[in-house]
């Protein structure tokens, strides 16, 4: 399979410099990531949960 870019998109990096967070932004961002590792302490789990899900939504019958 072929593609070619029409446009780089920028790093994560890129962005963080461009948009920068202010500081309320940046504290509730510490605080709901302290919560997500709290319900998800290892990588390996939120992998089986987005695959998992992903099949549950593949295998749902369309209805139009």
């Amino acid at each position: 399979m072929s593609f070619s870019y029409l446009k780089q998109l920028p790093t994560p990096e890129e962005i963080k410099q461009t948009y920068p967070l202010s500081e309320a932004c940046q504290k509730i961002k510490q605080k709901r990531d302290a919560e997500i590792a709290r319900v998800l302490p290892t990588r390996k789990n939120l992998s089986w949960i987005i695959f998992t899900d992903l099949q549950k939504s593949m295998s749902r019958p369309k209805t139009n």
